[in-house]
């Protein structure tokens, strides 16, 4: 494992430079993943920082007794409190429990740890890649665990380092808060200043089971999401994530169509798209909703009812929404959709994406349809999509934003 370095001036356009740390000293044998070790750039002028050398005592990191070696890994990026220390949170776990393991530094190069977790669970095993910063007037803290990024919202005192919860704690279950409810692992943001925004992306892993040798062979193993936005829902309940504005340089011909009508199992074709990269956005208004199915909303499970209402099945309010890299017979075919029901108080949107028909249904290992609640009011608003299709990865937001789902869809 190497670090290796790219640099962009928009987030489009990267150029890979030459890769940054190697491997070589006693403590980085095993390899670098994310993090852990101290480097500093050899000519601070550069404008690329193309050159780095690593702290000759490094580690600046090492597990205390209550944490084992192999679960302490991934350090966030250090930010100073108003004492003018430096902090910086960890993941790992402490006494048989995950916990966001907080350091204090007066220099950047001694760290001492905190007395107290920042923050622990006794649900969850371990989790990792941790990152807090803040959003509006509340602090999200994310973490990684069993496949997925997930997060809280809570009120950070820096005073005394004391982060109190506003939503529900971590655990498993697709009703609580995620940044992506598909393939989307190990995130990392970072505050844009020249425009006054927090930018998330993440590591967007290979879903087959098809030997190591084969990505060797490829050259690549995964890639990188589209760069998004981050900000807090109106309802301040939930984060709205939006592809970055750069994005839109990568648009070539448009395509509108307006005012169109869908009846129950039609299709309609969008003239003049062709490939295998497009950013489709549509917007769906629902006339009548008092067909919608019932469900249960303190027991209904997304991504279950995903599965079991896939794209093929018909209902009353759905499934509509669009088919992306299909072939002409529609054999081979990649959805993303919408269904709408109803509990004793409101209707409930819930979003999908249906891989089960595409060629990684044949060799993913892992689930083939994703599904989320989305937070609309389909009398009220209508029910957006917007889908980023580069390729093998289809990333899609709805509702602007509340909800967002990414799918490897082809192999190439």
């Amino acid at each position: 494992m190497y670090w290796g370095h790219s640099v962009s001036y928009d987030l489009v356009n990267w150029f890979i430079l030459e890769t940054a740390l190697t491997p070589h000293e006693h403590y980085d044998a095993q390899g670098f993943f994310t993090g852990s070790n101290l480097a500093f750039p050899k000519n601070t002028t550069d404008p690329l920082l193309k050159d780095w050398t690593k702290w000759a005592a490094n580690p600046i990191l090492i597990p205390e007794n209550d944490t084992p070696p192999d679960q302490f890994r991934d350090p966030s990026t250090a930010w100073m409190g108003p004492d003018g220390r430096w902090r910086m949170v960890i993941g790992g776990k402490i006494n048989h429990y995950a916990a966001t393991i907080l350091y204090h530094s007066s220099n950047g190069l001694k760290w001492t740890r905190a007395r107290k977790p920042f923050h622990s669970s006794s649900s969850i095993d371990m989790w990792e890649c941790p990152n807090i910063y803040p959003v509006n007037t509340f602090h999200v803290l994310k973490t990684s665990y069993a496949r997925h990024d997930w997060y809280v919202l809570g009120k950070y005192d820096p005073k005394v380092d004391r982060f109190v919860l506003i939503t529900d704690d971590f655990s498993l279950g697709n009703r609580h808060l995620r940044y992506d409810y598909g393939v989307f692992y190990a995130s990392k943001s970072f505050y844009n200043t020249a425009k006054n925004r927090r930018v998330l992306w993440a590591w967007v892993p290979e879903v087959s089971d098809k030997p190591e040798s084969d990505a060797i062979k490829r050259g690549w193993s995964g890639l990188q999401s589209f760069p998004r936005t981050i900000r807090l829902s109106d309802n301040q309940k939930q984060l709205v994530q939006w592809p970055v504005e750069e994005i839109m340089k990568l648009r070539g011909k448009h395509v509108s169509m307006q005012n169109r009508v869908l009846k129950g199992g039609s299709l309609l074709e969008v003239p003049g798209v062709r490939g295998s990269q497009a950013d489709a956005e549509v917007w769906f208004s629902l006339p009548d909703l008092t067909d919608a199915e019932s469900i249960n909303p303190d027991t209904a499970d997304p991504q279950l009812l995903c599965n079991q209402k896939n794209a093929h099945m018909s209902g009353t309010l759905g499934p509509f929404g669009l088919l992306v890299l299909a072939s002409k017979d529609l054999i081979e075919q990649a959805a993303v959709f919408f269904r709408v029901f109803k509990d004793p108080k409101k209707f409930c949107v819930i979003m999908c994406s249906d891989q089960t028909r595409s060629s990684i249904a044949q060799v993913a290992k892992d689930d083939k349809v994703y599904g989320a609640f989305l937070n609309v009011d389909p009398i009220k608003d209508k029910i957006s999509l917007r889908t980023l299709i580069d390729h093998s990865i289809v990333e899609s937001f709805g509702g602007h934003g509340l909800a967002c789902i990414t799918a490897r869809v082809v192999e190439t």
